[in-house]
Protein backbone atom coordinates (compact mmCIF):
# COMPACT_ATOMS: atom_id res chain seq x y z
CA UNK A 1 0.00 0.00 0.00
CA UNK A 2 1.16 3.51 -0.65
CA UNK A 3 0.96 6.67 1.45
CA UNK A 4 -2.60 7.21 0.42
CA UNK A 5 -5.57 6.01 2.37
CA UNK A 6 -8.58 4.37 0.82
CA UNK A 7 -10.34 7.68 0.47
CA UNK A 8 -7.49 9.14 -1.44
CA UNK A 9 -6.06 11.31 1.33
CA UNK A 10 -2.40 11.36 2.01
CA UNK A 11 -1.38 9.90 5.41
CA UNK A 12 1.47 11.55 7.27
CA UNK A 13 3.37 8.75 8.93
CA UNK A 14 5.35 11.20 11.09
CA UNK A 15 2.34 12.97 12.59
CA UNK A 16 1.93 12.19 16.31
CA UNK A 17 -1.48 11.95 17.89
CA UNK A 18 -1.29 13.51 21.38
CA UNK A 19 -4.96 13.14 22.19
CA UNK A 20 -4.51 9.81 24.01
CA UNK A 21 -1.60 11.10 26.10
CA UNK A 22 -3.47 14.28 27.00
CA UNK A 23 -6.54 12.24 27.98
CA UNK A 24 -4.49 9.93 30.17
CA UNK A 25 -2.78 12.86 31.86
CA UNK A 26 -6.11 14.58 32.41
CA UNK A 27 -7.51 11.37 33.93
CA UNK A 28 -4.58 11.16 36.38
CA UNK A 29 -5.06 14.78 37.40
CA UNK A 30 -8.77 14.20 38.03
CA UNK A 31 -8.04 11.07 40.10
CA UNK A 32 -5.46 12.98 42.13
CA UNK A 33 -7.91 15.80 42.80
CA UNK A 34 -10.55 13.31 44.00
CA UNK A 35 -7.99 11.60 46.22
CA UNK A 36 -7.05 14.91 47.81
CA UNK A 37 -10.71 15.66 48.31
CA UNK A 38 -11.09 12.38 50.24
CA UNK A 39 -8.17 13.24 52.48
CA UNK A 40 -9.40 16.72 53.35
CA UNK A 41 -10.73 17.07 56.88
CA UNK A 42 -14.12 18.74 56.98
CA UNK A 43 -14.18 18.80 60.74
CA UNK A 44 -17.30 16.69 61.18
CA UNK A 45 -15.60 13.39 60.40
CA UNK A 46 -13.06 13.45 63.22
CA UNK A 47 -12.99 10.25 65.26
CA UNK A 48 -13.14 10.76 69.00
CA UNK A 49 -12.29 7.70 71.04
CA UNK A 50 -14.88 6.73 73.59
CA UNK A 51 -13.51 6.83 77.12
CA UNK A 52 -12.55 3.39 78.32
CA UNK A 53 -14.82 1.90 80.92
CA UNK A 54 -12.56 0.53 83.63
CA UNK A 55 -12.98 -3.17 84.24
CA UNK A 56 -13.25 -3.84 87.92
CA UNK A 57 -11.56 -7.09 88.85
CA UNK A 58 -11.68 -8.35 92.37
CA UNK A 59 -8.12 -9.40 93.11
CA UNK A 60 -7.54 -8.33 96.68
CA UNK A 61 -10.11 -10.59 98.30
CA UNK A 62 -8.45 -12.32 101.19
CA UNK A 63 -8.89 -16.07 100.94
CA UNK A 64 -8.19 -18.51 103.73
CA UNK A 65 -5.67 -21.27 103.15
CA UNK A 66 -8.47 -23.86 103.13
CA UNK A 67 -10.33 -21.86 100.43
CA UNK A 68 -7.17 -21.73 98.32
CA UNK A 69 -6.67 -25.46 98.82
CA UNK A 70 -10.24 -26.05 97.56
CA UNK A 71 -9.52 -23.95 94.48
CA UNK A 72 -6.36 -25.99 93.81
CA UNK A 73 -8.48 -29.16 94.05
CA UNK A 74 -10.85 -27.73 91.43
CA UNK A 75 -8.07 -26.80 88.99
CA UNK A 76 -5.94 -29.91 89.57
CA UNK A 77 -8.55 -32.68 90.03
CA UNK A 78 -6.08 -35.54 89.46
CA UNK A 79 -2.92 -34.14 91.03
CA UNK A 80 -4.13 -31.89 93.85
CA UNK A 81 -2.52 -34.13 96.49
CA UNK A 82 0.88 -33.11 95.11
CA UNK A 83 -0.01 -29.58 93.97
CA UNK A 84 -1.19 -28.33 97.38
CA UNK A 85 2.20 -29.18 98.97
CA UNK A 86 3.95 -27.72 95.91
CA UNK A 87 2.01 -24.47 96.44
CA UNK A 88 3.02 -24.37 100.11
CA UNK A 89 6.68 -24.97 99.18
CA UNK A 90 6.63 -22.40 96.35
CA UNK A 91 4.82 -19.50 98.05
CA UNK A 92 3.49 -20.51 101.45
CA UNK A 93 0.07 -20.38 99.71
CA UNK A 94 0.32 -16.57 99.38
CA UNK A 95 -1.44 -15.17 96.28
CA UNK A 96 0.78 -12.07 96.30
CA UNK A 97 4.11 -13.91 96.57
CA UNK A 98 6.87 -12.73 94.21
CA UNK A 99 10.39 -13.88 93.45
CA UNK A 100 12.78 -12.25 90.95
CA UNK A 101 15.20 -14.22 88.75
CA UNK A 102 18.66 -12.99 87.72
CA UNK A 103 21.56 -14.31 85.65
CA UNK A 104 24.73 -14.78 87.69
CA UNK A 105 28.26 -15.98 87.01
CA UNK A 106 29.40 -19.28 88.52
CA UNK A 107 30.21 -17.95 92.02
CA UNK A 108 27.29 -15.44 91.92
CA UNK A 109 29.48 -12.35 92.33
CA UNK A 110 28.46 -10.78 89.00
CA UNK A 111 24.86 -10.23 87.91
CA UNK A 112 23.91 -9.89 84.23
CA UNK A 113 20.82 -8.32 82.65
CA UNK A 114 20.80 -10.93 79.85
CA UNK A 115 21.94 -14.49 79.54
CA UNK A 116 25.72 -14.72 79.06
CA UNK A 117 27.71 -17.83 78.21
CA UNK A 118 28.56 -19.55 81.47
CA UNK A 119 25.86 -17.76 83.46
CA UNK A 120 22.96 -19.41 85.26
CA UNK A 121 19.57 -18.20 86.41
CA UNK A 122 18.66 -18.19 90.07
CA UNK A 123 16.76 -16.13 92.59
CA UNK A 124 17.98 -12.51 92.68
CA UNK A 125 19.63 -11.06 95.71
CA UNK A 126 17.48 -8.22 97.01
CA UNK A 127 19.83 -5.49 95.76
CA UNK A 128 19.94 -7.10 92.28
CA UNK A 129 16.18 -7.19 91.61
CA UNK A 130 16.50 -4.26 89.22
CA UNK A 131 18.59 -6.56 86.96
CA UNK A 132 16.01 -9.36 86.92
CA UNK A 133 15.00 -10.95 83.66
CA UNK A 134 11.78 -12.49 85.03
CA UNK A 135 9.60 -12.62 88.09
CA UNK A 136 7.75 -15.59 89.61
CA UNK A 137 4.25 -14.70 90.75
CA UNK A 138 1.42 -16.01 92.85
CA UNK A 139 0.59 -19.17 94.70
CA UNK A 140 2.38 -21.47 92.27
CA UNK A 141 5.12 -18.96 91.35
CA UNK A 142 4.31 -18.75 87.63
CA UNK A 143 7.23 -17.20 85.75
CA UNK A 144 6.63 -13.93 83.84
CA UNK A 145 9.22 -12.49 81.46
CA UNK A 146 8.88 -9.04 82.97
CA UNK A 147 9.68 -7.26 86.22
CA UNK A 148 6.09 -7.07 87.44
CA UNK A 149 3.37 -9.60 88.08
CA UNK A 150 0.10 -9.54 86.17
CA UNK A 151 -3.05 -8.47 87.97
CA UNK A 152 -5.14 -11.62 88.13
CA UNK A 153 -7.47 -13.48 90.41
CA UNK A 154 -6.49 -16.68 92.21
CA UNK A 155 -8.70 -18.64 89.78
CA UNK A 156 -7.01 -17.06 86.73
CA UNK A 157 -3.60 -17.85 88.20
CA UNK A 158 -4.54 -21.45 88.93
CA UNK A 159 -6.09 -21.82 85.46
CA UNK A 160 -2.79 -20.75 83.85
CA UNK A 161 -0.89 -23.09 86.17
CA UNK A 162 -3.17 -26.02 85.29
CA UNK A 163 -2.59 -25.32 81.58
CA UNK A 164 1.18 -25.31 82.18
CA UNK A 165 0.94 -28.61 84.03
CA UNK A 166 -0.83 -30.19 81.03
CA UNK A 167 2.20 -29.27 78.92
CA UNK A 168 5.14 -29.76 81.31
CA UNK A 169 3.67 -31.85 84.09
CA UNK A 170 4.58 -31.26 87.72
CA UNK A 171 8.24 -30.80 86.77
CA UNK A 172 7.39 -27.20 85.85
CA UNK A 173 7.76 -26.42 89.57
CA UNK A 174 11.15 -26.37 91.27
CA UNK A 175 9.59 -27.51 94.55
CA UNK A 176 8.49 -30.71 92.80
CA UNK A 177 11.83 -31.24 91.07
CA UNK A 178 13.95 -30.84 94.19
CA UNK A 179 11.37 -32.68 96.34
CA UNK A 180 11.06 -29.79 98.81
CA UNK A 181 7.26 -30.13 98.55
CA UNK A 182 7.49 -33.41 100.49
CA UNK A 183 7.98 -31.43 103.69
CA UNK A 184 4.34 -30.22 103.30
CA UNK A 185 2.68 -33.59 102.61
CA UNK A 186 0.34 -34.93 105.23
Amino acid sequence: MTNKSRLGKKVNQYKTNYNKEVGALLGLVICFVFMLGGIADYGDETYVAEPEVPVVRVTNVELTKSEIEEKIKLHFPRSWRDMIPVAYAESGLKPTAQNWNCYYNKDETIVYTTRVKGSHSTSCKKQHRVYSWSVDCGILQMSQRSKTCPVETVDEHLMRAAELSRIQGKNAWVAFQNKSYLAYTK
